[in-house]
């Protein structure tokens, strides 16, 4: 990915953009996530701060920011979720674009006049772009994406968005600019608590003409709460991940290189969910053979089977095989 530099004529109309941030418990972030927002050198935006029930303060610091500053409107609202409260976001979304950006996280100063310029000049329903992966020690790695910079079309589109779905921009709320008019019929499922991120990316994407895939990275994914998905068990991570699967591949099916990469990430998938159960001793066994048993499954095995496990490690393979064949001590032991 390039650096977020880029020659911009600053003579033309300025868009209203449209930033969405749900808030819950983020006193310790919150202001350095707005004030990123702030810093931009693209002046016609709102941001729009929704506390969700905060009960650290979070809502006073948006109180505070929204009396300082003429750009910043805040909503309350009880605890709802966060789905819930980007909804309640796009509701309020006046912009001709509209992106959203979470309340740890961070963007460039100069992503919302890069985003703008490039929506206009393309004419595109929205621009993709990459993102780069701040941990707690300051280290930074840009996400690299094996596609090249430019406008796609029609059945194009479904190329690339296997390339998003496999470098996690699908799925990063924070990388895409959307024209408002595309997201008119589009909103986050309020009963998911995973994979909502993706599945709203997908049935925007479902309904546009062209995209565009800007190879600079402009947002930063900061590793700062510890209540993330990867430490805490997802009660409803494998149902929301075969709703996630199901609208791929029935808007994706025909597409040229489709089937084994589906298969393959499927499988990867159900990796996830196993890991994810295994978090609550007391269901695992249970959830653990519901898995293994989904026909979904037994069709990937035979698609990866058919193309000889093409550019998948030992390792990998021998954990596919631990799955298919119910292997629950094994899994028990093994896995970490």
């Amino acid at each position: 990915m390039k650096e977020c530099k880029m020659e911009i004529d600053r003579s033309s109309k300025k868009e209203l953009i449209s930033i969405i941030m749900p808030v819950y418990q983020a006193k310790n972030w919150l202001e350095d996530s707005i004030y990123s927002v702030l810093r931009q050198t693209y002046e016609n935006y709102e941001l729009i701060l929704v506390d969700d029930g905060s009960t650290d303060g979070s809502g006073d610091i948006c109180d505070k920011m929204a009396a300082s500053f003429q750009q910043i409107h805040v909503y309350h609202q009880k605890n709802g979720g966060v789905s819930n409260a980007r909804n309640n976001g796009l509701s309020h979304a006046s912009g001709e674009y509209l992106m959203f950006l979470d309340c740890d996280d961070s963007i460039c100063e100069n992503t919302l006049e890069i985003l703008a310029h490039k929506m206009k000049t393309v004419e595109a329903d929205a621009v993709f772009f990459g993102f780069c992966r701040c941990n707690r020690s300051g280290l930074k790695e840009n996400v690299v994406v094996d596609l090249k910079e430019g406008i796609y079309k029609d059945n194009e589109i479904k190329k690339a968005f296997m390339k998003f779905f496999d470098t996690n921009i699908a799925n990063n709320i924070g990388t895409k600019l959307y024209k408002r008019e595309c997201l008119r019929e589009v909103r986050f499922d309020e009963t998911a608590n995973i994979y909502e991120d993706i599945r709203f990316c997908l049935a925007a994407v479902k309904g546009m003409q062209s995209i565009y895939f800007l190879d600079k990275c402009l947002y930063n994914y900061e590793y700062k709460n510890e209540n993330s998905l990867y430490t805490t068990y997802k009660s409803g991570y494998y149902l929301n991940f075969c709703k996630c699967m199901n609208e791929l591949y029935h808007w994706m099916y025909g597409t040229e290189g489709f089937e084994y990469w589906y298969a393959n990430r499927y499988m990867l998938g159900i990796k996830g969910a196993i890991v994810n159960a295994k978090k609550h001793k007391s269901t695992f066994k249970q959830e653990f053979y519901k898995i293994c048993d989904s026909e979904e499954m037994k069709r990937a095995k035979k698609v990866l089977q058919k193309n000889n496990y093409k550019d998948i490690s030992v390792k990998t393979k021998i954990q596919f095989f631990m799955i298919w064949y119910k292997n629950y001590y094994g899994v028990k032991l093994l896995w970490k």
